[in-house]
């Protein structure tokens, strides 16, 4: 009886109540709600993999895809999509199977210049290029319809199943598994992915069902035969939607044998059948043609997923993470980095709060040298499938990120989802007792405040075409270059958007583009930035107008707006001129073209747009070992200098470091020059160049910042150093005039430092 009574008490956890029902059944509607406006927004084809799924379930119906599709849909398979087991993919066929997508109109490519799994790259979103769009009624826009809207409701099916497992896990708190599962239901990155073509809601439907009908079975009395039965469907099916299916197998199988443990003897032999059909349907899934995970090599079109195979395994595991929270597109559209960093705030709580939850477990138990035994009284049967499910899900997460290439990087974590939030839920609640509730709630208000805002505030801007312009409404802080490419291409002008960037920072410009007649061709643009010495620092390739409106469907007479935003390299040196530059070519023949000026003349194929500044991240604070103090036309300062060595040794070469500092915007770009001189004023030797080697002109500096500039001078034999002495200032190249000097009450077109003998005097 006891026993009895103690799975009676157990059960209590899974019995949900008329308000558990009302509250289940409005964050459902919630989530399909939220999960629709993600379908929507997002165009066809731009969730991940999305095309090589609905691919695989055209040829899975025996059907190709329209004509305007022949482009992409004759490429090579992708691995995570080909090497995946095939009940999704009959469902889908079952789904489409009476529409008839011949006739459709639709043009769809792949874009060459895809930036994809790339969260700095702000071009080139789209992995497919519209030349003619979808339109709602053909046949072809239904059934990637009626496939996210499969996927939508596989989705919130398996968050019924959720809460159903949160109400075991948190003992009947049932708050607390209400909190668990709104932030389960809100996460941005859940909601997304569940939202797409593909097999991941559905198996993660199958596998959660699995789950949670082997935690049943555990804790059911007596011999549940139907709870066996649903168990292994659940998970065999699963096994066959999802290559990581075979999780589910091995919860129910060890669900069953802890079952089994605590049963009388039982002599039918029914429940052979059910685990015969099981081993079959995990062996169908395993050796169908073509689909065994570490089968051989699958040419990908494209390769789609190449920077993921080139990333380190550290950022490959970012990438994941941020992608369980929250990344759209083609893990191309992150949220904004306070998003992130809250997540990490919460995630440190949660985890934190688990530990202190164990070591407060630990010292109360009566006798700690016992702790082994102690465990094993106090976990129950299901506590141990949860244990296992962890442990298969940390194995598949390895596997995931160490073979990226055969399995999608970015939802092999949401089969942990129920486990992630409930960890952190109960983690955030050990810190916050009293305040518990009104935390949670704030902590479901982000997630759903960045999921509400996320398809409007970042997928549709990624997918938007650029803004196009009559000559009329050219704005007036449009720089003009008026420069042809061909007869047809012609770039008006540019703006910037920041005249100034550091290292790892970006710069935006804005390209004015304007087609003077039809173009056949699509022409690609390949934006650079030149940093210190020529060394390059930014490089965009993307196609002049961006990728999703390429020059073939521009219209005559119309202005192309196009943002392009130059990641600055993090290691770049810093401050230096970064010299913009643009080359434009002919894409399917690779020819750079050469640009045109106003007057014929042909011009550098590599066109110098305008030059930024490249500043440190932080400004330097120098200190001269020689003070001075002196003013340039009251536009910049010489602070100090530096002489190495102190005293220059005759037939030897010396440097000069000079220390400036800028004292208000700086029109002209001006020329530094270091003369040395004897005592009769002649010159013996000199240094004339911009600053920095000419790496950073005067132009370019901001106010109050210092600048620390070195120049190279050698001493002759023929002169006693004493008799010696340098002549520094700067001037106009065009003018040759000179900035006068003050700072002791005269003027003077220099500074004099000197004698070099006694460097204490000037």
């Amino acid at each position: 009886m006891q026993k009895s009574s103690g799975h009676t008490v157990r059960l209590k956890r899974l019995w949900m109540g008329w308000r558990e029902h009302v509250a289940l059944a409005i964050t459902l509607l919630a989530f399909l709600a939220l999960a629709s406006q993600y379908a929507t927004a997002t165009p066809p084809f731009e969730m991940p993999e999305e095309p090589w799924h609905l691919r695989r379930i055209a040829d899975t119906a025996g059907r190709a895809l329209p004509d305007g599709h022949a482009s992409w849909a004759q490429r090579g398979g992708v691995p995570s999509v080909e090497r995946q087991p095939p009940l999704y993919y009959w469902i889908g066929a079952l789904l489409v199977r009476s529409l008839d997508w011949s006739a459709d109109a639709s043009v769809y490519e792949l874009n060459p210049h895809s930036r994809l799994a790339d969260l700095q790259g702000v071009t080139n979103r789209n992995a497919m290029v519209a030349r003619q769009a979808m339109r709602a009624d053909e046949s072809l826009a239904r059934a990637a319809r009626r496939l996210r809207l499969f996927s939508l409701a596989a989705a919130a099916a398996s968050l019924a199943f959720t809460f159903r497992l949160l109400l075991v896990f948190t003992s009947g708190r049932r708050w607390l598994s209400l909190a668990a599962l709104l932030v389960n239901a809100f996460l941005p990155g859940y909601v997304y992915q569940t939202s797409g073509v593909g097999p991941l809601s559905l198996g993660l439907c199958l596998t959660i069902a699995a789950i949670y009908l082997a935690i049943r079975m555990v804790e059911e009395p007596g011999y549940p035969h139907a709870l066996i039965r649903a168990a292994a469907v659940c998970a065999g099916l699963a096994a066959m939607t999802v290559w990581w299916g075979w999780m589910a197998v091995i919860i129910v199988a060890l669900g069953y044998r802890l079952r089994r443990k605590e049963w009388a003897p039982y002599r039918g032999t029914a429940h052979h059948g059910v685990w015969l059909a099981l081993a079959a349907m995990l062996l169908m899934a395993l050796v169908w043609p073509g689909q065994v995970l570490f089968s051989g090599p699958i040419e990908e079109p494209a390769l789609l997923w190449a920077r993921i195979l080139d990333m380190p395994f550290l950022d490959r595991a970012d990438l994941a993470l941020k992608a369980f929270w929250g990344v759209f597109g083609w893990l191309n559209i992150p949220v904004g980095s306070a998003f992130y960093t809250a997540v990490g705030v919460l995630s440190i709580l949660g985890l934190s709060g688990l530990l202190l939850r164990l070591v407060q477990w630990y010292w109360r138990t009566p006798d700690r040298t016992s702790l082994i035994t102690e465990v094993r009284e106090r976990i129950h049967p299901w506590q141990t499938v949860a244990l296992a499910w962890a442990g298969l899900g940390v194995a598949l997460i390895i596997i995931h990120l160490l073979s990226p290439s055969s399995a999608y990087l970015g939802g092999a974590l949401l089969p942990l989802a129920p486990l992630v939030v409930l960890f952190l839920v109960l983690g955030m609640d050990t810190w916050l007792q009293t305040y518990g509730a009104v935390f949670m709630g704030a902590v479901v208000a982000l997630f759903l405040g960045v999921a509400l805002l996320a398809p409007e505030a970042y997928i549709e801007p990624a997918y938007a075409r650029p803004e196009r312009l009559t000559l009329a409404q050219l704005p007036r802080d449009l720089r003009p270059l008026d420069v042809s490419y061909g007869d047809s291409l012609y770039l008006v002008g540019y703006s910037l958007g920041e005249e100034s960037g550091s290292p790892g920072a970006e710069v935006p410009v804005r390209l004015y583009w304007l087609a003077r007649e039809p173009m056949s061709s699509d022409y690609s643009a390949h934006v650079t930035v030149s940093g210190y010495k020529g060394e390059m620092v930014s490089s965009v390739f993307t196609r002049a107008g961006g990728g999703v409106y390429p020059t073939s469907m521009w219209l005559p007479g119309d202005v192309v707006l196009q943002n392009i935003s130059l990641p600055i390299d993090a290691g770049a040196l810093a401050p230096a001129a970064g010299i913009i530059g643009l080359t434009v070519s002919e894409e399917s023949t690779g020819e750079v073209l050469s640009p045109i000026s106003p007057s014929g003349e042909e011009l550098s194929k590599v066109l110098p747009i305008t030059s930024v500044r490249i500043g440190p991240e932080r400004e330097a604070h120098y200190v001269p070992e020689h003070t001075l103090g002196l003013s340039l036309d009251g536009q910049i300062t010489l602070t100090g200098y530096d002489l190495d060595p102190l005293v220059p040794v005759p037939g030897d070469a010396f440097e000069v470091t000079l220390y400036w500092r800028a004292e208000g915007p700086i029109i002209h770009d001006y020329t530094v020059f270091v003369h040395l001189v004897d005592s009769d004023g002649e010159l013996l030797d000199q240094a004339d160049s911009q600053p920095l080697d000419g790496n950073y002109p005067t132009g370019l500096w901001t106010m109050g910042e210092g600048v620390r500039d070195h120049y190279l001078l050698e001493m002759p034999r023929s002169v006693r150093v004493e008799e010696t002495s340098l002549e520094v200032g700067m001037y106009r190249l065009d003018t040759s005039e000179r900035l006068l000097v003050s700072g002791d009450g005269e003027l003077a077109d220099h500074v004099d430092i000197g004698p070099l003998g006694a460097t204490g005097q000037h």
